[in-house]
């Protein structure tokens, strides 16, 4: 919060900061309306944010009616008994204590989410870095094609267009070492693709490495 609201209007916290910080920058002394706006306001002033908004953030930290957001779970996760309507304490129970292992509902939507909010948070720090020295245009281009590439082979239905835009700028790359036959990158494996730069032939089944970041680090690419 405290992040977003230093790249949402730096002059306001700061002025918050000098006088009472205690009392003007708690997150929990803002209100709902307030967090909103500043979730927004980073939003606009930051580049490449277009996969998350502001009610969707704030949904997903401080919403306790979410069921799939982090305010029910971070509050049982800290308090052996809860009051609050929307995470009571169920009879029998003592918050996660006598938690059933094999109920796995939380981990449904927690990396997905989770993925989304540290994005997010990446952003609005590059965002602030730059206000204070020039950043290489080409590390974040790499490190958004890697983010969203590994965030759409993990969470997202349909085509990945990550997936194709690495299948056809780099194609006279993807070559098995071992069998030599050429080949293309699929949805099922891109995650890892992206996150550990490990390619498989769809030939013989040859795991190899594959130099993604060193590629993307030898050209120009822009992405909005």
């Amino acid at each position: 919060m405290l992040m977003a609201w230093i790249r949402a209007d730096e002059k306001e916290f700061f002025d918050n900061f000098r006088a009472d910080a205690a009392n003007n920058i708690a997150p929990d002394r803002l209100s709902p309306e307030k967090k909103k706006e500043i979730f927004a306001k980073s939003i606009a002033k930051s580049k490449h944010i277009n996969f998350i908004n502001a009610d969707m953030i704030y949904k997903l930290i401080y919403d306790r009616a979410n069921e799939s957001g982090f305010a029910p779970i971070f509050d049982k996760a800290t308090h052996l008994v809860t009051t609050n309507k929307h995470i009571l304490t169920e009879d029998m129970n003592i918050n996660f204590v006598f938690k059933d292992p094999m109920d796995n509902y939380v981990y449904e939507f927690m990396y997905n989410n989770l993925s989304l909010l540290m994005m997010y948070a990446c952003y609005v720090q590059i965002s602030l870095y730059s206000e204070m020295a020039e950043m290489d245009q080409n590390y974040i281009s790499s490190l958004m094609i890697t983010n969203l590439g590994a965030y759409s082979g993990l969470f997202l239905n349909g085509k990945s267009e990550m997936v194709s835009f690495v299948n056809e700028s780099m194609k006279e790359f993807l070559e098995c070492p071992r069998c030599k036959c050429k080949f293309k990158l699929k949805k099922a494996e891109s995650a890892r693709f992206f996150i550990n730069e490990v390619a498989k032939c769809s030939e013989c089944g040859h795991e190899h490495q594959f130099p993604l970041r060193w590629l993307l680090s030898k050209v120009e690419i822009e992405l909005d």
